[in-house]
């Protein structure tokens, strides 16, 4: 099986990937994997922002860093930003 991993406040969820899966892709099938509330919005300028993320709020003031593989990736394209066999997504707050 090929196999991604996201891992978000100590919380690890691994799944199979698919051709032309994204970042966004893999935390939807985790977040529905795990019973996880999930929650973002796409503007006009094509840009993703995560609203809610298992207790996380965008209303903290604090916002979400995603990595892909140890390297910061823009939080706003996880949408686009593809993954492959044995990525690593980590997520944390800053």
């Amino acid at each position: 099986i090929l196999a991604y991993a996201i891992i978000f406040l100590g919380l690890v969820f691994e799944g199979e990937v698919v051709k032309g899966m994204t970042v966004l892709n893999a935390l939807q099938a985790s977040t529905v994997a795990g019973k996880i509330i999930f929650t973002y919005s796409i503007d006009r300028a094509n840009r993703l922002k995560v609203l809610t993320l298992d207790g996380y709020s965008a209303s903290w003031g604090k916002s979400l860093v995603f990595y892909l593989n140890h390297f910061v990736i823009d939080s706003g394209q996880i949408h686009m930003i593809t993954i492959g066999y044995g990525d690593v997504v980590t997520i944390k707050t800053k």
